[in-house]
């Protein structure tokens, strides 16, 4: 496991963090909370110092170098990409970062109610009538889809994997999986 010390570049003196990286799901509160506390993790603002890498440096910088190029949009998908699929190493990451347009992502949507909201009024496949508000089951049609995606709700939003691939193809993509040994045929005679 990759892990990174780090610290408020402004600040020193607020001390510093060490976050594990990926961020395992039952540790993401955590590490959130130690972040405000160093008053780190704004996007926009260059407020974080990396002190010490420790783990797999060539892999490490591949997925930084990858992350680098994403919008801030783009970082928050990220998120919930990675809440969702759970990466366990840095290599699975970068496959999620590279892969990031098999994914549908809808900010702030917590509730099949909302994704149907979503997909009714905002989404721009239905002709939406004000004066049928009445009539619209937003949860009803919600479940709908959502049973007919994989998908699941993170904290960021909606996500779902409606590419060709299922996630676990792409977690392991160029990557050998050890399987186990199976006992070899032999031949043999008398």
């Amino acid at each position: 496991m990759t892990q990174a010390i780090i610290g408020n570049a402004a600040h020193p003196e607020y001390g510093v963090a060490t976050i594990p990286f990926p961020i395992p799901r039952t540790e993401y509160a955590n590490c959130v909370a130690l972040l405000e506390a160093l008053e780190i993790g704004d996007a926009r603002d260059r407020d974080c110092q990396v002190q010490e890498i420790c783990g797999s440096w060539p892999a490490l910088k591949r997925l930084a170098q990858a992350v680098d190029w994403l919008s801030w949009d783009q970082r928050m998908k990220l998120g919930a990409v990675a809440a969702m699929a759970e990466p366990v190493n840095a290599r699975q990451l970068r496959q999620l970062v590279e892969n990031l347009d098999q994914f549908a992502f809808t900010p702030g949507v917590r509730s099949p109610e909302e994704y149907g909201r979503y997909l009714i009024r905002d989404a721009g496949h239905f002709a939406y009538d004000p004066n049928l508000e009445d009539f619209y089951d937003y949860e009803k049609y919600g479940l709908q889809r959502m049973a007919q995606e994989t998908g699941c709700f993170t904290e960021q939003g909606y996500l779902s994997c409606p590419g060709e691939q299922s996630l676990e193809e792409l977690l392991w993509e160029g990557m050998e999986r050890k399987k186990p040994a199976e006992p070899e045929m032999q031949m043999g005679g008398w």
